[in-house]
């Protein structure tokens, strides 16, 4: 007996990782809060390549926190990282249901195959919710997420240009070529921000002015910045330009310095300039006049209101299933400073970041 009491000791000195693997999976849940009720919830992200997407996976852990606290529970939480694999994603999702997650938030990689997903959660009684993306169109039944908290995309670009054709209109200039440069023609934000551009030019009669949509592949600078050279060249006389995403501004800013069109607001020749997502540096060229207006992307609000939804479900309070779109926060030229004052951003959050 005492020999294997030695040999015991041993293997746990030399290999303590072995013995304790599955105590480990399990030990990634961590207490966040104390109360009288218990509840696990866990997170599921796409992806963490981005620096927006550490917002979205912080901002929902903070918030969820203060709802377990508000409410008097014991919170158990965890978070894992998909990298852009829908397989993995599908285990992941799997991990956290088999954890004892009784809520999983999902921003998935595909929306169609996370419907899967969907299922194997209500079948073991767990409340899923969609996170910073929706499920597809297709989902039925139990396929249906229990809620859905996403961005709403269009607004970023219907608010954005609504304030650089305001600030035009203030500074007595009209819009001449204006130049629209597109994300990803294949991603639901593109299009959607797309939609929303559209909808502003309408709105303000300038529909007829819009002369080149510019490619930027998969929301690649480089290929704004060689396609945004093109259309300048094609249009000398523009003096305003979309742009989907502050991601795509190394290139589009390069594009303007190379034909002198870089010039802030005030100065003849300055280019008008409607941004989304705000970047830290989309907020930067804001204040400094080269930008007119930006809308951030609303992780802040989208994780608020999730965290909110996801502890009304558990105690059985009625949440909608429809898709519930947060707008972002505006800002332009002239009031900058002080929306900065006043909001949560997580451009101002993550600016060291970027």
């Amino acid at each position: 007996m005492k020999k294997l009491v030695l040999v015991l000791a041993i293997v746990l000195l030399l290999f303590p990782t072995v013995i304790f693997a599955s105590g480990q999976a399990e030990s990634g849940m961590e207490t966040l809060s104390t109360g009288d009720k218990e509840i696990s919830m866990g997170l599921s992200m796409s992806a963490m390549d981005l620096v927006v997407f550490h917002a979205f996976a912080d901002y929902l852990k903070e918030n969820v926190e203060k709802q377990a606290v508000e409410r008097g529970y014991t919170l158990r939480w965890t978070m894992t990282n998909a990298n852009g694999d829908v397989t993995k994603q599908a285990n992941d999702v799997r991990d956290l249901i088999n954890k004892g997650c009784d809520v999983v938030f999902v921003q998935a990689v595909d929306s169609k195959t996370i419907l899967q997903s969907v299922l194997e959660a209500h079948n073991a009684g767990v409340k899923f919710i969609m996170y910073n993306r929706k499920a597809d169109s297709s989902a039925t039944a139990e396929q249906m997420p229990d809620a859905t908290y996403n961005m709403d995309s269009e607004w970023q670009a219907y608010g954005a240009m609504r304030e650089v054709f305001k600030i035009m209109a203030e500074d007595g200039v009209e819009p001449h070529q204006i130049l629209d440069v597109h994300g990803d023609t294949g991603d639901e934000n593109a299009i959607n921000r797309e939609n929303g551009f559209r909808k502003a030019v309408e709105e303000f009669g300038w529909s007829d002015r819009v002369v080149q949509v510019i490619s930027t592949g998969n929301w690649e600078p480089e290929v704004a910045l060689q396609n945004t050279a093109a259309a300048l060249q094609a249009y000398p006389e523009s003096n305003c330009m979309y742009i989907a995403s502050d991601a795509l501004l190394p290139g589009v800013q390069t594009a303007l310095e190379n034909a002198n069109k870089w010039i802030p607001r005030g100065n003849e020749g300055h280019v008008y300039l409607g941004g989304t997502d705000m970047y830290p540096s989309g907020i930067e060229v804001v204040r400094q006049g080269y930008m007119d207006g930006n809308v951030d992307t609303p992780a802040w609000q989208t994780a608020e209101a999730a965290a909110k939804g996801a502890f009304d479900l558990v105690e059985g309070k009625s949440v909608t299933k429809e898709e519930q779109m947060m707008k972002g926060t505006v800002i332009n030229s002239n009031n900058v400073e002080d929306v900065l004052a006043d909001s949560v951003l997580w451009g101002v959050d993550y600016k060291d970041l970027e």
